[in-house]
């Protein structure tokens, strides 16, 4: 949870906080309206190779970032932790297994 609150990236989901609630921690992160990776290959099978390309870059930015200013490692890297949005933004999401270069 501290990985993410500290992040502030354009390809990092954002974290409002969190809180408890009747035993239950509750996170609040960006609202990604079109969900993620895996829902969309669920539906179209298969994403056009320009589309990917665009999906790729924003991703290395992302992890260049983690890697290389937060000194993480975010280690589930898949299709479910891959959030995009209607503008084309894709974040990285689920730093649950990340760890600490």
């Amino acid at each position: 949870m501290r990985t993410l609150l500290e992040c502030d990236h354009e390809n990092i989901i954002s974290s409002y906080g969190a809180f408890l609630r009747s035993g239950n921690v509750t996170i609040a992160l960006e609202y990604m309206n079109v969900g993620s990776l895996a829902r969309i290959l669920s539906i179209v099978k298969q994403v056009p190779e320009n589309i990917i390309g665009i999906m790729t870059v924003q991703l290395l930015r992302g992890l260049h970032y983690i890697h290389k200013e937060k000194k993480v490692i975010h280690r589930d890297i898949k299709p479910q932790n891959i959030l995009i949005n209607t503008d084309g933004a894709v974040k990285i999401a689920d730093f649950g297994v990340s760890g600490v270069i």
